[in-house]
């Protein structure tokens, strides 16, 4: 099984997102599609382009705060560097795998790199539930095809998990606790290169690190929160230049809806899943599918400017990896 997905596994990613986008050119009116695209302004690229690379930074930066001692600047080339790469992998492990191939050389090795990006993982996660659970019992009237009770529920449980997680992640007992856990998963895990006793004591030691880092946690929390609301502020940019009103509530939870969608290993760079995910999130907020479908095929343009910018940084850098 194993050897079927990596001969396969690409090439059934790339059916998903054709077979998807064909349901879409199946179900959507495309006319009424291309005509609200036509009608974009040139600011709202330019704002897209400033508001993505705004977004790219402060990702960065919570990396950062994580890598004591890594070089700010050699992070930052890594993040905008690879982002041609969301073509090969699902767009959400895209930038962990990166993280991943490019410091598992780094002081601590591969085991450090796989724990920071744990944590930071951990982090935007509790992040995302802190500010979807709110936002779910604001939006509640727009969501009619769902029971409210269920939807309100939904919101009390996320937002509980996110506070305890929140809580567990930032004291001293919840910290002992997280790195006896993690201690057992690295024992139990099933993969070779992880197994190996330097690996594991690697782990081991950066669990410990991380968890001590209490400032360095916080401030990464706190820009997870701003991290989210500038995602969320992109969707509200998209639904005022298509003359669709959209509150922060809604910008919110729709966001945070998409980013644990976007989770899934399905498709290549998103394309596909993303669209027909972000249908059917906007057409609960008054979006028509012409305008949903318009809204998401308007994300492409900056992803592609990105990527050639990605491409052109690593053509002009070397990407060796740093070795201490």
């Amino acid at each position: 099984m194993k050897l079927f997905w990596q001969r396969y596994g690409y090439w059934i990613k790339v059916g998903m997102s054709a077979g998807l986008l064909l349901l879409l050119l199946l179900t959507i009116d495309f006319k009424s599609v291309l005509m609200h695209i036509s009608k974009l302004p040139v600011w709202f690229f330019v704002i897209a382009v400033l508001l993505n690379a705004t977004i790219l930074v402060v990702a960065t930066i919570r990396w950062w705060l994580l890598l004591p001692g890594e070089k700010f600047r050699r992070l930052l080339r890594i993040t905008f560097g690879s982002q041609h790469l969301a073509f090969l992998l699902p767009s959400s492990l895209t930038n962990d795998a990166i993280r991943l191939v490019t410091t598992r050389y780094d002081a601590g090795g591969v085991g450090h790199s796989l724990v920071v990006i744990a944590w930071d993982k951990v982090l935007g996660l509790i992040a995302i539930m802190v500010l979807m659970g709110p936002s779910t019992w604001y939006i509640i009237p727009d969501l009619g095809r769902f029971d409210k009770g269920t939807i309100a529920g939904l919101g009390y449980t996320v937002f509980f998990i996110g506070c305890l997680a929140l809580t567990i992640t930032f004291t001293k007992k919840g910290s002992k606790l997280i790195v006896l856990l993690m201690d057992w998963l690295f024992h139990i895990i099933p993969i070779s290169f992880i197994s190996t006793r330097n690996v594991i004591s690697s782990m081991q030691t950066a669990t410990m690190n991380v968890a001590s880092m209490t400032k360095r946690k916080f401030w990464s929390f706190v820009l997870a929160l701003l991290y989210q609301l500038l995602i969320a502020s992109g969707y509200v940019l998209v639904a005022s230049v298509f003359n669709q009103p959209m509150s922060w509530s809604q910008a919110i939870w729709a966001s945070s809806a998409m980013q644990v969608i976007m989770m899934l290993p399905l498709g290549i760079a998103g394309i596909g899943l993303k669209d027909v995910s972000l249908l059917l999130v906007l057409t609960n907020f008054g979006f028509s599918p012409e305008l949903a479908m318009a809204a998401s095929l308007s994300s492409y343009p900056v992803v592609v400017i990105f990527a050639i910018a990605g491409w052109s940084i690593t053509a002009s850098t070397s990407w060796e990896p740093r070795k201490t």
